[in-house]
């Protein structure tokens, strides 16, 4: 008697479970780097406004009687616009097939063997999480892309920027963006410099050629406090390729999706019509500071 073939049925049953497509749109929204350093907004189902809340408070003599009005509360908005993705594939598992048992044969010989299907899934959420992590930071509305966080503050006037000078090092660049940093800022404990990997490699380099780098167990790879001070340098895989060096509060970077909703889509299905297996995803993100 005829029998299925393994890549179909083992792909039919991973994703019949909605827990398990629960947590596959999510990883595949939410896997990001950059978000890990983000306010997370959800039910994000189109234009969304943050409100900004601004009080000057002031201290008036009490000594006497009497009301004199003084201090102030602003109250303004920034907007997160969201942009709606979805990834459509599609393959003949007869064509994977030799594929396939080349590395069912290389997972049988350890002893955690991953099912094909989970592993081709890991891909695909690497490869989403790989471009909306660019995205975040350098999405300039080019196709189908919400507008980045760099882009967006270049395009503000209220943000500071400091121009680096040719031939200056990722050390001294970095210290050039610190000194322009707000005191307020730097007090409010959250405030971190964000930069490429490579910066980042730069950086560390430069602190040891300086003998300002010392080996601590206790140091995480990819985050670095700059010496002297209470700011971590980190290196952010959303600003590969890019010059950018931005300092901002954590509490300031807002990543906005919906999945409170059937809008979100990770279905995978042996499409009985064409003969093959097909992946549909579809998620909303977008983001603003």
């Amino acid at each position: 008697m005829a029998t299925l073939n393994p890549i179909v049925s083992g792909l039919t049953a991973y994703v019949d479970d909605q827990a398990n497509k629960d947590q596959l749109i999510s990883k595949a929204v939410l896997g990001a780097n950059s978000t890990a350093y983000m306010n997370l907004n959800t039910g994000v189902k189109g234009k969304t406004n943050i409100h900004i809340m601004s009080t000057d408070v002031q201290l008036q003599d009490g000594s006497t009687c009497g009301w004199s009005e003084a201090g102030s509360t602003d109250f303004s908005s920034k907007t997160i616009d969201p942009k709606y993705f979805k990834v459509n594939m599609a393959f003949c598992e007869k064509k994977l097939l030799s594929t396939y048992l080349n590395y069912a044969v290389k997972m049988a010989a350890t002893e955690n063997a991953v099912p094909f299907e989970q592993y081709w899934l890991d891909e695909i959420t690497k490869g989403i999480n790989k471009q909306i992590d660019t995205m975040i930071w350098q999405g300039t509305g080019s196709g189908v892309q919400f507008k980045g966080l760099v882009p967006q503050m270049l395009a503000d006037d209220a943000v500071v920027k400091v121009t680096r000078t040719e031939g200056t090092s990722a050390y001294e660049a970095i210290k050039a963006v610190y000194a322009k940093m707000k005191e307020e800022i730097i007090l409010a404990g959250d405030a971190m410099i964000y930069v490429s990997p490579a910066i980042f490699r730069a950086f560390i380099q430069d602190l040891v050629t300086a003998n300002l780098y010392h080996t601590n167990a206790t140091d995480v790879d990819g985050i670095y406090k700059i010496p002297g001070t209470n700011i971590n340098v980190v290196a952010i895989n959303g600003l590969v390729g890019s010059n950018a060096i931005v300092a901002a509060r954590q509490s300031n970077l807002y990543y906005g999706c919906d999945l409170e909703s059937d809008k979100e889509v990770f279905d995978l299905w042996f499409s009985q019509d064409n003969r093959e297996t097909r992946l549909a995803v579809e998620f909303n993100a977008g983001v603003a500071y």
